[in-house]
């Protein structure tokens, strides 16, 4: 017997891990957002997915604001989602300011 159909809470885990993934794929950051909250919604989804570093820094990127996209094709492409972050929130504080 599977766990989830006797336990809500496991019931819930299932939804969560399996329907993250198609969220996080569709994800994108609109235009006049700041990515501090395209970060929040992108770590939040990203936690319940069971993807490795590779496929969530593809996700990262696909879902960026084209206008940070552009920035970024100037740059050499980061090694880690770490430093990914870290670039876009450079680029993101310059737009702002």
């Amino acid at each position: 017997m599977l766990v989830w159909t006797s336990s809500f809470v496991a019931l819930v885990k299932e939804l969560q891990d399996n329907f993250a993934e198609d969220k996080i794929g569709m994800l994108r950051m609109k235009e006049s957002d700041n990515v501090w909250k395209y970060n929040i919604h992108f770590n939040t989804l990203a936690a319940s997915t069971n993807w490795d570093l590779h496929a969530l820094k593809w996700a990262y990127q696909c879902g960026l604001a084209s206008r940070i996209k552009d920035e970024m094709a100037h740059l050499l492409e980061p090694k880690t989602l770490m430093e990914y972050h870290y670039k876009v929130l450079c680029i993101d504080n310059r737009y702002w300011t």
